[in-house]
């Protein structure tokens, strides 16, 4: 520490700190500074609050350190693996500190002898092997491990404090002040430089970091994080530790330690934390259709899965964790303490499912119909966890929204035969389709295409029309306070901008009265519900690319049903989903 007291005499410990970690961080070749070191005079950094400075030179310091950190985060090292860790673990030797003639060197890698206790080496071994998938032998150290996580914590931190429109506006007072400091170079280099390190560690830190770093500069990234196919890391990282938790967590022969169960349940959060934060950006309000299709990528499916199957494993991990383990520091996630009976973050399952709902409506409920469309249904997670929690076991929503969908956008849907390839519709082409003159609800392009839907083998209309008729006549009814009653034109574009207004919750209420008032049997109300949930499952999506989800979905969802399983439904785990439905 003399040879910086010479010069800055007035400096705090934080300062020296500052300089040390941007020495050690700016030549990865020097073999004076240990990793270990590093992530001391971080540590040290992190816990000196009282710099004595005036507030613009502390501006100043804190700009320039982020920056370091920043820079080294994205730096264009060697492609080759084993390369870029073989010069890594240069500095992972303590030789050159503990001998070094300075006092500062000494006192950091003292600290760092203290702070690694804490890191048993097997724990980080098993962490590896199981997370990042790699051979432990072809692993950086675990020091540089914590380096980097503290400076993905410290980036994370300074990127969350800051929004763009400051940042815009220059109203920013730390680090980044403009735009242009976190795309110094081109935005493809600049998603590899943070890529290269998950590549080795798979860490979720290292993706949020990235979607945060997106989210302030917005569109110049969002090429580069399509061609990085960062979408599909997202979904399929997070997949494989859900994965990983329910194995351990099923597993009857070998029972995880509570350091393992530990390192599990971070990295788990951070997965979740992570899809949060890549779900909101996609779906942001200053995102066209366009831009949003670019960013999922075609992992709509598998994003409206997972977040519904983490409504089920959260609490059940969370609940284990807790139990097990007397520590009280875990991530949390989210700002909601809210909990409930079973001490389970109410606002996680509340998120969770709010996030699925929005991806699906925002990627299904679209107004123009398209040509044929996958086998493979869409928003079946959401909907089959829905079907046991939402209302009752027996029910579910999807045929009430599916109903819904008719008979507030039946002109968007177009021809009512499933068999017809057009897209038809009274917007798209200015031609008016032709009503059934039974229901006044179904349309069809002309004589053929009723006759085919009429003796339909799945659904024929010839059972439909007579209770949809009834549907048809109570709704209108329901919305007598329209403007123009009369105009089946006002009336149905009306009814189409109440229905997009309305939540889901509302929408399968409203339903549910009309089914009472028009007085159905039982036959006619197994014949719309079939019938709906159909068309529930078959609302088209347009010009985007599509991905069936993942292959192992329902048998996953085949264990967390399992009432004798570690998975089991409890009272503290139903009616999440009615939180989906609030905007």
């Amino acid at each position: 520490m003399e040879h910086w007291q010479a010069v800055f005499p007035q400096w705090t410990r934080g300062h020296y700190s500052m300089c040390y970690a941007f020495t050690a961080l700016e030549d990865l070749d020097n073999p004076r500074f240990c990793w270990g070191s590093a992530v001391a005079a971080l540590a040290t950094l992190e816990s000196d609050s009282n710099i004595s400075h005036p507030i613009a030179q502390e501006w100043r310091m804190n700009r320039k350190f982020h920056k370091v950190l920043y820079r080294f985060l994205i730096a264009k090292r060697p492609q080759v693996r084993p390369v870029l860790i073989t010069r890594i673990n240069r500095q992972s030797s303590c030789v050159e500190c503990e001998s070094s003639p300075h006092s500062i060197e000494q006192e950091f890698h003292r600290k760092w002898n203290e702070l690694k206790d804490s890191i048993t080496p097997s724990d980080y071994d098993w962490f590896c092997s199981q997370v990042t998938l790699e051979d432990q032998s072809d692993l950086p150290s675990v020091s540089f491990w914590t380096l980097l996580s503290r400076i993905i914590r410290i980036l994370s931190e300074s990127l969350q404090a800051h929004s763009f429109k400051a940042i815009t506006q220059r109203r920013s007072t730390g680090w980044p002040t403009k735009l242009s400091q976190l795309v110094p170079i081109e935005p493809l280099q600049v998603v590899e430089g943070i890529m290269q390190w998950f590549h080795i560690y798979a860490r979720p830190e290292i993706l949020r970091c990235l979607i945060l770093v997106a989210g302030l500069v917005r569109y110049p990234i969002y090429g580069a994080l399509r061609r990085q196919s960062i979408a599909a890391t997202i979904m399929d990282s997070t997949k494989h530790v859900l994965d990983l938790t329910m194995t351990m967590m099923t597993s009857t022969e070998n029972r995880s330690s509570q350091s393992e169960l530990r390192w599990l349940y971070d990295t788990f959060v951070s997965c979740v934390n992570t899809l949060f934060d890549f779900t909101r950006l996609v779906l942001a309000s200053y995102h066209p259709g366009e831009t949003k299709s670019i960013l999922m990528d075609g992992n709509q499916n598998k994003a409206v899965q997972l977040l519904s199957l983490i409504s089920y494993v959260y609490p059940v991990l969370n609940y284990t964790v807790n139990n097990q383990t007397d520590s009280g520091d875990e991530e949390e996630i989210g700002h909601d303490d809210e909990l409930d009976q079973y001490g389970v973050p109410v606002d996680v399952k509340r998120r969770a499912c709010t996030l699925g709902c929005r991806v699906y409506r925002t990627f299904n409920i679209q107004d123009t119909i398209g040509p044929a469309r996958p086998a493979v249904p869409y928003a079946v997670g959401i909907a089959n966890y829905d079907k046991k929690f939402f209302f009752g076991p027996s029910t579910g929503f999807e045929a009430e929204l599916g109903l819904s969908f008719v008979w507030g956008n039946s002109l968007d849907y177009g021809c009512f035969n499933r068999f017809c390839s057009t897209k038809w519709t009274l917007e798209g082409i200015g031609r008016k389709l032709m009503v059934c003159g039974g229901c006044s609800g179904a349309h069809y392009c002309g004589m053929a295409c009723q006759i085919k839907d009429w003796h339909d083998k799945r659904h024929p209309h010839k059972k439909i029309c007579a209770p949809f008729s009834k549907i048809v006549f109570h709704r209108q009814s329901q919305f007598i306070r329209l403007p123009d009653p009369d105009s089946d034109k006002v009336t149905l574009t009306v009814l189409q901008d109440s229905a997009k207004k309305r939540t889901d919750l509302e929408t399968v209420q409203s339903i549910r009265e009309i089914f009472r008032d028009a007085q159905l049997d039982i036959c006619e109300k197994e014949i719309l519900k079939e019938w709906g949930r159909s068309i529930y499952r078959s609302v088209p999506v347009r010009d985007l690319s599509w991905s069936p989800g993942f292959d192992d979905y329902t048998d996953i969802l085949a264990v967390l049903e399992d009432q004798a399983g570690p998975f089991r439904v409890t009272p503290g785990n139903v009616s999440i989903l009615k939180f989906a439905t609030l905007d």
